[in-house]
């Protein structure tokens, strides 16, 4: 009798175990289905898609004397423009408390690529993105210097801001396309009027 009831309580112990063991394997497979959906939505909503940036760039008359309309037409046609650094920031404008989501450099044919989500995006170059530029500007022509009268603070703070160009990511978008007009090198600081020597 002692041994009947032995064994039994053995039998009882066993189911239980069993029935303990496959419900824990069902939980965890039920928690591991879950988990691979939400990694699955979380891809889908960040999906991302090949966007190529070409750049090209045309040239303001720096000389001196009147140049003739071959000259002129040659500085007006845009070319591509090699060595040049982007830096991508989401949004309308160049938020300085956003940051980097992208960087590059043109290629030899004035193109770069780069897997962006959809969205807006503003593109900045070296002197816009971070506030050194801004900072040292502000600073130094305060009360302005030998060749440039004092900085106006209000167009710098805008000028901080303003993107140099803005484009959107849809599903559509492949190629975005924009040309850079080089200045004459005494109009390279901004917000302060240049007051030195011109060419001849």
């Amino acid at each position: 009798m002692k041994t009947f009831l032995h064994a039994e309580k053995r039998r009882r112990t066993e189911f239980i175990t069993v029935v303990l063991i496959s419900a824990m394997l069902l939980s965890c497979a039920s928690k591991q289905v879950v988990s691979e959906n939400s990694s699955s939505k979380n891809s889908s909503s960040k999906k991302s898609q090949q966007v190529e940036l070409h750049l090209t760039s045309t040239q303001a008359y720096c000389g001196g004397a009147e140049p003739d309309q071959s000259m002129l037409i040659e500085l007006a046609t845009p070319k591509s423009y090699e060595g040049r650094s982007l830096y991508l920031r989401k949004g309308s404008w160049n938020d300085l408390n956003q940051p980097i989501v992208a960087s590059g450099k043109s290629d030899a044919t004035g193109n770069m690529i780069f897997q962006l989500e959809k969205g807006e995006y503003s593109v900045v170059f070296d002197d816009k993105k971070d506030n050194k530029i801004y900072n040292s500007i502000l600073t130094n022509l305060e009360n302005g210097d030998t060749y440039h009268g004092p900085v106006d603070k209000v167009c710098l703070a805008d000028w901080i801001k303003k993107a140099e160009f803005v484009f959107t990511v849809t599903g559509s978008t492949e190629k975005v396309s924009y040309n850079v007009h080089i200045q004459c090198p005494w109009h390279n600081i901004p917000c302060a009027q240049y007051t030195g020597p011109l060419p001849p």
